[in-house]
């Protein structure tokens, strides 16, 4: 599972300024967000506000904040986000400002157009499609199909589960907490007892 989280400089707001905003979505974020802001806010003499959103609401407060002229000067988010830089108005991020051991693939993650937009910081998950195999014979491959196959186990009387799409990697604390992991190494283990009691 993988995902890169993104600082993104949001250009609506002004770097000069010396009242900036941090807009962030992890919420046992703050106290390590708020030592650090402090220690720029010491060295800089910009002062920092710490604004704190759900995750599923980061996109869209996003996109309204600059239609209302309100957004953040940065932001702390997923590297999903990449999808809306252009309605976000996120600007590009200076190549100096990436360690050069970067590797380029993980800065493809944050580069849409040719354009870097944001800053990789930490890894983590993966959108992932979980399905039980003895109700599904082929797994969709397109969102159409995906929601064919829910008709048709709807039809059976086969309840499904589902998260907003955005969300998924929820999931893997789901499957955890039956006694799984989903990888073992390189190997996949969603085979396992586990899989089965949480399905």
């Amino acid at each position: 599972m993988r995902v890169v989280l993104l600082l993104l400089a949001i250009v609506w707001g002004s770097a000069s300024a010396e009242q900036l905003s941090f807009l962030y979505y992890r919420e046992q974020g703050k106290a390590i967000f708020q030592e650090l802001l402090d220690e720029f806010s010491a060295q800089s003499q910009h002062q920092v506000s710490l604004y704190q959103i759900t995750s599923e609401s980061l996109k869209p407060a996003l996109i309204k904040s600059v239609l209302q002229g309100t957004a953040a000067d940065v932001a702390f988010a997923p590297s999903d986000i990449i999808g809306i830089a252009e309605q976000a108005k996120l600007s590009a991020v200076p190549r100096e400002f990436i360690e050069a051991n970067t590797p380029d693939t993980l800065l493809l993650t944050a580069t849409i157009d040719e354009q870097l937009h944001g800053i990789p910081i930490l890894q983590g998950n993966h959108l992932m499609l979980f399905y039980n195999r003895s109700l599904v014979e082929k797994p969709a491959s397109s969102w159409q199909e995906l929601l064919e196959q829910k008709k048709h186990l709807d039809e059976q009387g086969i309840a499904t589960i589902g998260w907003n799409y955005s969300e998924m990697y929820w999931f893997a604390g789901f499957y955890n907490t039956f006694g799984g992991r989903m990888t073992r190494g390189k190997q996949v283990t969603l085979d396992e007892p586990p899989y089965g009691r949480c399905a």
